[in-house]
């Protein structure tokens, strides 16, 4: 029989095996209504912004800001080095996009390293 104090160290032993932090977006905090193919538009931003040479991204002359736009969704990504916006740059967007534009919200960032990349919903 499994007597309480074992089930208390099991879940204890379950809890101590799981990661400490979780990377979080910093959601827009105002609420909207998706439009037809948000979603779509969201993730073709990220695939574009994080592709090293894809068509539509624009980046400022020091390659310190770069941006692209499908349909009525902006990704952003600013930093002091662009090669260093790729390293995390599918991570960064994705947990944005996932946690902030799924939950409502019209978009959000995600820092890291000196680098912030932000994906916008803009209004229909």
């Amino acid at each position: 029989m499994l007597r309480l104090s074992n089930l208390k160290i099991s879940l204890l032993g379950v809890a101590a095996s799981l990661p400490l932090t979780v990377n979080a977006a910093n959601c827009f905090s105002t609420e909207w209504k998706p439009y037809n193919g948000v979603y779509n538009d969201a993730w073709s931003t990220r695939s574009s912004l994080c592709t090293n040479g894809a068509n539509g991204v624009n980046c400022n002359t020091d390659n310190t800001f770069c941006a692209v736009t499908a349909g009525n969704v902006v990704a952003t990504w600013e930093g002091s080095d662009k090669n260093g916006m790729f390293a995390q740059c599918w991570d960064a967007l994705n947990d944005a996009i996932n946690q902030c534009v799924y939950s409502n919200k019209p978009g959000g960032d995600y820092e890291y390293n000196g680098n912030t990349w932000t994906v916008t919903v803009l209004a229909e």
